[in-house]
Parts: C-alpha cells; structure tokens; sequence
C-alpha cells in the first residue's frame, strides 16, 4: 500500500469514531478547503466566477441541526459544481 493510502486509511479509522457533529465539521471544513483551491485557480487562470451565498449558511452558527448541515453543504456543493463547470469550459 503506498504512503498515501495508508494516511487515508488511518484517517478514516479516527473520523468513523467522531460523533456526528463532528463528521459535519469535517466535511465542512473539506468542502470549504476545495472550494478554496477551485477559487484560487480560477483567480489565478483569470476565469470569472463569482460565489453563489445562500442564509444557509448563518445557520451554521448557532446550535444547527443535521438539516443546517446538509443544507449548508449544498450550497458548497452547488458552487463546487458551478466553478468546476466554468474552469472546465474555459480551457
């Protein structure tokens, strides 16, 4: 198994034993972080793309529920889709 592999797998080991909550934060911060890395190559190759918000995303703040977590991560995922689709199209 190469070295990447493994520090997957042992990754997966802790995050199956995080509560709930804590699954959301992660997957979360993940969507965030590529959305990050989409909008900063986009930036970068001077393709135009302007984020797409959503009061969704406040839910996040105080106490939110699983709803407010799947909701939220559609909005990420929307963007992800959408920005993908722009630097796919423009090379």
């Amino acid at each position: 198994m190469d070295d990447k592999q493994e520090v997957f797998t042992s990754f997966m080991e802790e995050f199956k034993k995080l509560d709930i909550s804590q699954k959301q934060d992660e997957v979360m911060d993940k969507l965030k972080k590529i959305l990050a890395y989409l909008t900063v190559y986009a930036n970068n190759n001077e393709i135009s793309y302007s984020l797409i918000k959503s009061s969704e995303l406040e839910d996040l703040e105080n106490n939110p529920t699983s709803d407010d977590y799947y909701e939220a991560m559609m909005v990420y995922l929307e963007n992800i889709d959408e920005l993908m689709g722009s630097i796919i199209l423009d090379e």
